[in-house]
């Protein structure tokens, strides 16, 4: 007896009307299952490039004043219409105003809420993080310097600022944010876990004690409209992102 014929009475009953029907039945399922699979993937990504796109906006808006080269692209239409979606209401004159003063007062507003010394607004964990030393270089920032090098984050060699200004906090949660995308990317599941149970354990342990209150802070003693709406923004666009990040590791902890 050949192979082929050994198969034959199989296939037959496989053929039969009701497998046929299974089988279809089981297609459109696989199907529909790929598809909804397909759909969440494309959202995970469009979330962690989201994630990485603002934390990386945030960065470098708290780390030094915006020259005339980042105001023009904020004043660009497209970019106008993301902020306003994304909830930054600035006023008419922000758009309007010549660009050298424009960027002149928002110099001046900057210094005055960060580098003005002994400031009770120095952007720093250490400072700023309730029942902590309270000083500059306190235990609060070797321990954040710690955390960034277990994950294998290199603060720049020509950086001044310290390992916990609130600008290199959020410079390390654009480095995970940017590792979550390319392993969603890759097809690296597990590596995209990681990176986002490390963006929830630094927002919960680090930069989500003490961000919140810092920037209510800066919104209300702000002379412009710009670095008033800039905290309101980061502070809902953050705090959703701790809420979301811990719904995402949670299911998946259920699923396991």
């Amino acid at each position: 007896m050949s192979i082929a014929s050994t198969f034959i009475p199989v296939k037959q009953k496989e053929c039969g009307p009701m497998a046929a029907s299974d089988f279809h039945k089981d297609f459109d399922n696989r199907i529909l299952i790929n598809m909804e699979q397909t759909v969440l993937d494309e959202q995970n990504i469009q979330a962690a490039q989201n994630r990485y796109a603002m934390f990386d906006l945030f960065a470098n808006l708290y780390r030094k004043e915006p020259d005339q080269a980042l105001l023009a692209a904020l004043r660009d239409d497209k970019f106008r219409s993301a902020l306003e979606n994304a909830g930054m209401n600035l006023d008419e004159k922000f758009f309007t105003q010549e660009i050298s003063e424009l960027a002149d007062e928002l110099a001046v507003d900057f210094a005055q809420l960060f580098l003005v010394p002994g400031s009770l607004k120095s952007p720093h964990e250490s400072v700023q993080i309730k029942n902590g030393s309270g000083i500059l270089r306190g235990p609060e920032t070797t321990k954040v310097k710690r955390y960034y090098e277990n994950i294998g984050f290199k603060i720049r060699d020509d950086t001044a600022m310290e390992a916990d200004h609130i600008s290199i906090e959020l410079e390390f949660l654009v480095h995970l944010a940017q590792i979550e995308t390319e392993s969603l990317l890759n097809n690296q599941p597990e590596k995209a876990n990681d990176a986002q149970k490390y963006q929830l354990d630094f927002l919960n342990n680090h930069l989500g004690l003490w961000v919140y209150d810092f920037l209510e802070l800066i919104k209300n003693q702000s002379q412009t409209v710009f670095y008033s709406e800039l905290s309101s923004l980061a502070s809902d666009f953050i705090s959703e992102q701790q809420l979301q990040l811990s719904e995402i590791t949670q299911q998946k902890s259920n699923d396991n």
